[in-house]
């Protein structure tokens, strides 16, 4: 079976849940990690809590939030388990291709599709009008 974590500093992973469930309902395969939420916090203390939970043919996608920050570093180590794929850079819009890919089609074709989408959602809309303009000029 096919899983979801996402796993941000605070609640940012929460956040981008609470939205996908707004949009396409309850998600029971997607887990959030919401880092460093109180002084005590214990990030690998969770992430091995959330791995224990996997069976043996289940598959994990982890959505981090920043390349290199310290909640991404912490799954790095997770990267010897078949199991687990990492993406970084979490947005709703890759989310939302995740949650709804196929279960049929390939872990890592899901992958490019959400990697795709979620660089493609990421835009200066400020110059969407123009760049509509210049097209037009060049006719």
């Amino acid at each position: 079976m096919r899983k979801y974590l996402v796993a941000t500093h605070c609640t940012l992973a929460q956040g981008i849940k609470s939205s996908a469930e707004y949009l396409l309902g309850p998600q029971e395969d997607m887990d959030v990690i919401n880092a460093y939420e109180g002084e005590r916090y214990d990030l690998d203390k969770e992430i091995s809590n959330n791995l224990a939970r996997l069976g043996a043919d289940d598959e994990l996608i982890v959505a981090t939030d920043m390349f290199g920050g310290s909640v991404n570093n912490a799954f790095m180590s997770c990267l010897t388990d078949p199991r687990i794929y990492l993406l970084t850079g979490v947005n709703l819009p890759m989310v939302l291709e995740l949650l709804t890919a196929p279960a049929s089609l390939p872990v890592r074709e899901v992958i490019d599709r959400a990697l795709q989408t979620g660089k493609e959602e990421i835009r200066f809309c400020n110059l969407i009008g123009e760049e509509d303009s210049v097209q037009e000029e060049d006719f």
